[in-house]
């Protein structure tokens, strides 16, 4: 008898980020909620934008003040897609041992397979000014779209085609409780150069 053709593998729809739900990212969708924002992906382009939730219009700008604070909740949502989306875990530099009296750390975002995959590796650093880690520019995500203003797309092409990822955090200064950080990684050169040596060059 014949022998009947494999069948090919169907390939899988492609997520739409705005809608997952996991932990940490339905807590940030809910504070931004009550600053009356969403994420949204749109039916004729398919890019995610950052809308007000009840008009579905564009960001609208208020004062400094509340673009800081919304900004700051743009970030967070996005640090808790890539801790719950692409399992990237929050580690904290510099190690505790290594930590000055009084000093304050920063948080930067490592993938799981860090340790062992070591064929291919992929280092993202934003740009200076407001920015955290996460996005290359807040202004895009809120003006334009996701996929042009944050790393998600960088960071699912490199988990899709076997990269291990590590995030930097360089404009990082001052923690939520306004503590300084620790001089060994206050600035864009001192925090790259910590983080390069103790996770890319030592292979930690």
């Amino acid at each position: 008898p014949e022998e009947e053709p494999e069948e090919e593998p169907e390939e899988e729809p492609e997520e739409d980020f705005s809608t997952v739900v996991h932990p940490n990212l339905a807590r940030q969708t809910k504070l931004l909620a009550k600053m009356g924002y969403c994420i949204v992906k749109s039916e004729e382009d398919g890019q995610h934008r950052f809308l007000q939730t009840d008009s579905h219009e564009k960001f609208k700008f208020v004062d400094q003040k509340h673009y800081d604070k919304l900004g700051d909740k743009l970030c967070d949502w996005v640090q808790a897609f890539m801790m719950d989306k692409f399992r990237l875990n929050k580690v904290m530099i510099p190690f505790k041992e290594e930590l000055s009296e009084g000093a304050a750390q920063a948080p930067i975002f490592v993938s799981e397979d860090w340790e062992t995959n070591t064929e291919r590796a992929l280092v993202l650093i934003q740009g200076t000014g407001d920015v955290r880690s996460g996005y290359w520019a807040r202004s895009v995500c809120m003006n334009d779209t996701m996929e042009l203003g944050s790393m998600i797309p960088d960071i699912e092409f490199a988990r899709k085609n076997g990269f291990s990822v590590i995030v930097f955090n360089p404009n990082y200064n001052r923690n939520e409780q306004n503590v300084t950080v620790d001089d060994k990684i206050r600035g864009m050169g001192h925090h790259s150069s910590y983080a390069w040596s103790k996770f890319v060059e030592n292979g930690v």
